[in-house]
Formats: C-alpha cells, structure tokens, sequence
C-alpha cells in the first residue's frame, strides 16, 4: 500500500469506529512507513484503557511488553489482556503477527 492508502485505510475506520486521534494516528503511519507493527483500535475515547493501549503499541511496540506495563492509578493491563487485545485492529502483516502471538500467552 501506498502512504495515501495507509492514511484512507486508517481514516475509514476512524470513521467506522468513530475514533479519529491525530497522535493514535501519526504513530500508526509512521510504524506502516518503517515496517513496524501498526494498529487501529475498535474503541472510542470513552475507553481510556483501550486508547492508552492502542497508543502504547503503536508507540512503542512490543505488545506483550506493553500490556504487562502497569501505570499508576490505572486499571492493570494484563488483568484485561484478552479484552484489550480484541480492541486492537492490526494495519500490517506484522501487527497480525504479533496479535496472535500476544494472543497466545496468558
């Protein structure tokens, strides 16, 4: 896909999902431009925990790690692993990937 699809493709489903976030956004074109894992997320804003997750694995990759990272006076992550993973839509074949190995681990 070309950069302008990438950006259609993800503006679709802030559509959809009603979710557009610019920050959500330049992290997810930028991990597609470099071949990163990018991903789009089913929430809206009103799930603080969901947008925090999306936003997290787009900026810094590593699902597992980032649903083990605890943040204080936040709900826990991983008490809501298979939750939080099922908001996350992968972008690319290497969000895909890492989706379903993230999936796999308790």
């Amino acid at each position: 896909m070309t950069p302008q699809e990438h950006t259609a493709q993800i503006d679709d489903l802030a559509r959809q999902y009603e979710n557009d976030d610019t920050s959500c956004k330049e992290a997810a074109l930028l991990n597609l431009r470099i071949g990163a894992p990018a991903y789009w997320s089913k929430s809206t804003h009103a799930n603080v925990l969901a947008c925090a997750v999306h936003l997290d694995a787009n900026r810094f990759g590593a699902l597992n790690a980032v649903l083990k990272h605890e943040r204080p006076d936040w709900p826990s992550y991983a008490a809501h692993r298979e939750y939080l993973l099922g908001t996350l839509i992968p972008l690319n074949d290497e969000a895909r990937e890492e989706l379903e190995r993230a999936k796999k681990i308790p």
